[in-house]
């Protein structure tokens, strides 16, 4: 039996038409012998609307409103049967009665835990779900939608980031999963979303619809798990900054995983984890699309395969005799972690008595008052920042040989910088830089890049 996870992006999905669109997709492996297991994310934008209200619930009954009109006007634009048509229509409207309810209590305590967090922003999943249910149905597929937690996602409570259970995990996914594939039913799974042991809802944290897919695709065996999104696969660098820009035909797990890290696609950076040590393809196209990337175990040339840009980034840098201790460490990432601030880079100095962390711009007030707590208790003894830093990083296997590295360093021996990183699996190097230089470096690398590695290895 050959298996493959599709996930359909919600920068895919953002009519009726696009899951008809995706439906056909989904038949066109079925046609071929394939058993399929759909996963989903929010229609587009959605899941953006959902936290405005969570974070600002002022208008909040015109957001909530709006957001059925769109799924409403979806659900119009498929041209369903009537008798389908009311099926959905009630289901939707389930929903939202439930959402308008939510809204308007935290419209009135300003009092969102991160488990409510997690329950409103599901809302989007859920919906999408039965929206490709019913795409999928109208053309005589026979499906079923399912939450995370119903396919048998079981994580821990760490609300918006929850991780998964896996011993639990794998058992509840593969029994649920494989008793419909048996039974020729196409089950249409919500990413993102996931549940603890006794039902709660949790989520996976932004971007975990591709994690989802993986983990689904290592437990079930697939052989193949596609991901589409509105780019037909990934490229050397962002157009917006650098020139002459390809598109990377394949990639390692190692590099992918760099590429999630860094910055070069929105992957959630757990997204190829369940996947990295298994024969299982993932492959990052768009419908309609002949060209793709596909991420596999194997390495494949060029050696040097794509600069990222990382921008609107401040250093912060502490300072104190505590911080040789392991636990002040890990206290201080713990209490970042509590206040939802991710650190995009964590930096240990030799000395021990200095630590860096890189986190973005529009969370520098909230970790400043954070760090300032942290001296008050003597966690830490001094701290100084500096805002509006960028990270340049160049990915590719060829960063194991040291002559590649030298001959990209060249680029930055006159450019003053506040630190060279090496990341995971010796796959990427990064240089951490302030802004104004930081568009014109990697520019250059990009250019020497591709002049070296690509045009003249065509």
């Amino acid at each position: 039996m050959t298996i493959r996870v599709l996930k359909f992006g919600g920068s895919v999905l953002s009519s009726g038409g696009d899951y008809l669109r995706a439906a056909y997709e989904i038949k066109k492996y079925l046609d071929e012998g394939s058993k399929i297991i759909v996963v989903v994310s929010a229609m587009k934008g959605v899941t953006d609307d959902l936290l405005r209200i969570v974070e600002k619930p002022t208008n909040w009954y015109e957001r909530v409103t709006k957001l059925q009109e769109k799924h409403v006007e979806a659900l119009k634009t498929m041209s369903l049967s009537d008798e389908l048509s009311t099926t959905v229509f009630r289901e939707i409207s389930t929903l939202f009665d439930e959402l308008i309810k939510l809204a308007h209590a935290i419209s009135i305590t300003h009092e969102v835990t991160p488990r409510l967090r997690d329950y409103v922003l599901s809302f989007g999943e859920r919906l999408s779900a039965i929206l490709m249910w019913s795409a999928l149905t109208s053309i005589g597929i026979e499906s079923t939608y399912l939450t995370g937690r119903d396919a048998g996602i079981i994580t821990d409570e760490n609300y918006g980031e929850a991780k998964p259970i896996m011993e639990l995990t794998r058992r509840s996914v593969s029994e649920t999963l494989t008793k419909y594939l048996n039974a020729g039913v196409v089950p249409v799974v919500t990413g993102f979303i996931a549940g603890t042991i006794d039902g709660r809802v949790t989520t996976l944290g932004r971007g975990g619809s591709d994690y989802t897919a993986t983990l689904i695709a290592s437990i079930i065996n697939a052989k193949e798990v596609v991901l589409y999104t509105d780019v037909p696969g990934v490229l050397t660098g962002d157009p917006k900054f650098m020139s002459n820009v390809k598109l990377v035909n394949e990639l390692s797990y190692e590099e992918a995983i760099a590429c999630a890290q860094l910055g070069a696609k929105k992957f959630h950076p757990r997204t190829f984890e369940p996947v990295i040590d298994t024969n299982i393809n993932t492959v990052i196209t768009c419908m309609d699309c002949r060209d793709r990337t596909v991420v596999s175990s194997r390495l494949s040339p060029p050696p040097v395969k794509i600069v990222t840009l990382m921008r609107d980034l401040s250093l912060v840098i502490l300072k104190g005799a505590a911080l040789t201790k392991l636990s002040n460490i890990v206290h201080i990432l713990a209490a970042l972690s509590s206040k939802d601030v991710n650190t995009v880079s964590f930096i240990q100095q030799p000395t021990q008595t200095a630590t860096s962390i890189i986190v973005k711009n529009d969370k520098l007030s909230e970790v400043l008052a954070l760090i300032n707590e942290l001296k008050r208790l003597e966690v830490i003894n001094d701290y100084n920042y500096i805002t509006n830093i960028s990270i340049v990083s160049v990915i590719g296997y060829g960063l194991r040989d040291p002559s590649i590295v030298g001959y990209l360093l060249e680029d930055i021996v006159d450019i003053p910088t506040y630190g060279i990183l090496r990341g995971p699996y010796d796959v990427s190097l990064s240089v951490i830089i302030d802004s104004e230089n930081a568009i014109k470096l990697a520019a250059k690398l990009h250019e020497r890049m591709v002049k070296k590695w690509w045009i003249n290895s065509i």
